[in-house]
């Protein structure tokens, strides 16, 4: 069954191993045909980031489900899961708007995300002058620290690349 969840979700030896070890298939499988977000993503939060915060209860298939569909729906980035998971571990009756706004995550807009992106750059010119593209890496963490889970990295990246002019 291990080798059908990776061929089928496209999912690494190891996460569909522990998915499976942890008998978390079938609420993996049902969370992916409901919203159809990355297998990755399902399978990683349901093992090892789950896993990671120790919870003394567990959430049910619909805090699951409530989830993925906020992400999907671009309510906070796929980086700020854990802590929407740590916010509603602390207050389960607390609906997931509310915990997502609690914790300041809801999504920054692409203006506000290349306003940050630029303070962070203009602050950084002989980092940039010394490393050249090398210097997206560091950039990347800066901007990660500052906006914490409201925007997509994958967006920041294209967005430094090319403002710093090594954009495709």
């Amino acid at each position: 069954q291990i080798n059908h969840i990776e061929k089928k979700y496209r999912l690494s030896n190891e996460l569909a191993t522990a998915l499976y070890n942890e008998n978390k298939v079938r609420l993996f499988e049902k969370l992916y045909e409901l919203t159809k977000i990355g297998s990755s993503v399902i399978a990683n939060t349901l093992t090892n980031t789950w896993n990671s915060l120790n919870p003394e209860v567990e959430l049910s298939a619909q805090h699951f489900l409530d989830l993925f569909k906020a992400l999907k729906k671009g309510k906070f980035s796929k980086e700020a899961i854990q802590q929407v998971l740590e916010g509603w571990l602390k207050n389960l009756n607390k609906d997931l708007d509310s915990i997502i706004k609690d914790l300041g995550l809801g999504k920054i807009s692409r203006g506000d995300l290349e306003k940050i992106i630029d303070k962070i750059v203009a602050g950084n010119i002989k980092l940039i002058q010394e490393r050249k593209e090398a210097a997206i890496q560091p950039l990347m963490g800066d901007v990660m620290k500052e906006v914490r889970g409201r925007a997509d990295g994958k967006l920041i990246i294209e967005i430094l690349r090319k403002k710093l002019g090594y954009g495709k």
